[in-house]
């Protein structure tokens, strides 16, 4: 579906669809009691407060020698500490690619994800909402269209007449979306 919509809008535009994820996802582990992070506190947080950083850089390797174009990966906000189990949010943030190479890059990292949590005994959700009060996990994906190498979204420092079409365009079709989006 991707792929004949993006060759669609090139044939009748003349431009390039691109998109980068923003892949946040949990690892549910055991509790430990050294080095505690609090609540709502883990953003950008770096080991030893951060015990899934290996898994999170482990992971990044691996997806991009699987061809994934990634910008970045950090410790999230979300920290649930339970009597006996915690829970760790990461993120893995990619570069712009053409959408449908942006759109396979998620699914191969999230496959990846859960085997390599997997071998380490720990289990990695993307689900939305973990538990009420605290931070959920997003799938957010930034999109420009491109012309000739050129972002067209931006003109003279400011949104242009095609980023604005775009917007509105998404908002139209948003009920769709959602439909792939909110899995």
């Amino acid at each position: 579906i991707v792929r004949r919509a993006h060759e669609a809008l090139k044939n009748s535009t003349g431009l390039t669809l691109e998109a980068m994820g923003e892949l946040e996802y949990y690892v549910f582990y055991e509790r430990q009691n050294l080095y505690p992070t609090t609540a709502q506190g883990g953003y950008q947080e770096s080991s030893p407060f951060s015990k899934w950083e290996g898994l999170r850089c482990e992971a990044m390797r691996a997806i991009a020698q699987a061809g994934g174009k990634i910008k970045y990966g950090h410790s999230e906000v979300g920290n649930i500490r339970e009597e006996y189990q915690e829970m760790e949010q990461h993120e893995i943030e990619f570069l712009p690619v053409p959408v449908e190479d942006a759109a396979d890059q998620i699914v191969i990292a999230k496959w990846m994800l859960r085997m390599i949590g997997y071998k380490y005994g720990v289990t990695i959700s993307f689900a939305p909402k973990i538990l009420a009060g605290h931070a959920g996990s997003g799938l957010h994906i930034h999109t420009r269209l491109v012309k000739d190498s050129k972002n067209m979204m931006i003109e003279e420092g400011r949104l242009s007449d095609i980023a604005k079409k775009t917007i509105a365009g998404y908002l139209t079709l948003a009920p769709s979306l959602t439909a792939f989006g909110n899995t």
